[in-house]
C-alpha cells in the first residue's frame, strides 16, 4: 500500500509540473546526459554503497547541444533491481542553457537493503507528451544495513 502512495504522489507531482510548465515530450537529441547518475553523500564523497536510513544525493547531468535554451523535466527513478518495482521518483524542471551541461540533484533515503537501479529520464518542453520514453542513463547502487564507512566511499 505504501508503494501505491509513492506512485500516486509521483504521478500527481508530474501532472502538476506539466500544468505549470506546459506539456513535455521525450527529449530530442539536443538534450542528453553526459554520464550515468552518480551517488554522493553530504560531504560530496562518491558512494559505491549506501546505508539504510542515510540520505544520499543522486546527481545527473543534462547536456544541451543547441545554441538556444530548452525547457526540460528530468525524472530520476529508483527501482529494485530484482523485481523492477519503483521505490522513489524525483522530478526536476528547469531550462537548459545553450550549448552547456547542467548538473541536477535529488536526494533519496534508502529504507531497505538490496541492489537498486537509478534511472534518469529527460523530457523537453514542446507541443505534446508522447508515450513511454527510454531511460537516458542509469546506474546501480547497493544498500547495506551496516556501517562500512571505510568501504562505502569510492
Amino acid at each position: 500500500m505504501q508503494y501505491r502512495v509513492y506512485y500516486l504522489t509521483a504521478l500527481l507531482v508530474l501532472i502538476l509540473t506539466i500544468q505549470i510548465f506546459g506539456q513535455f515530450q521525450p527529449a530530442s537529441a539536443a538534450l542528453t546526459s553526459e554520464m550515468p547518475p552518480t551517488i554522493f553523500d553530504f560531504e560530496n564523497n562518491k558512494l559505491t554503497l549506501a546505508e539504510v536510513g542515510h540520505i544520499v544525493i543522486i546527481k545527473g547531468s543534462i547536456q544541451n547541444t543547441e545554441n538556444f535554451s530548452i525547457p526540460f523535466l528530468t525524472i530520476f527513478e529508483v527501482r529494485n533491481a530484482t523485481d523492477s518495482s519503483t521505490l522513489a521518483i524525483g522530478i526536476i524542471g528547469g531550462e537548459a542553457a545553450p550549448s552547456s551541461t547542467s548538473n541536477v540533484f535529488v536526494s533519496w533515503t534508502p529504507d531497505r537493503t538490496g541492489t537498486f537501479q537509478i534511472r534518469q529520464f529527460i523530457l523537453n518542453s514542446n507541443l505534446g507528451m508522447s508515450g513511454v520514453m527510454p531511460a537516458v542513463s542509469e546506474t546501480e547502487i547497493i544498500v547495506v544495513n551496516n556501517s562500512f564507512s571505510s568501504s562505502i566511499h569510492e
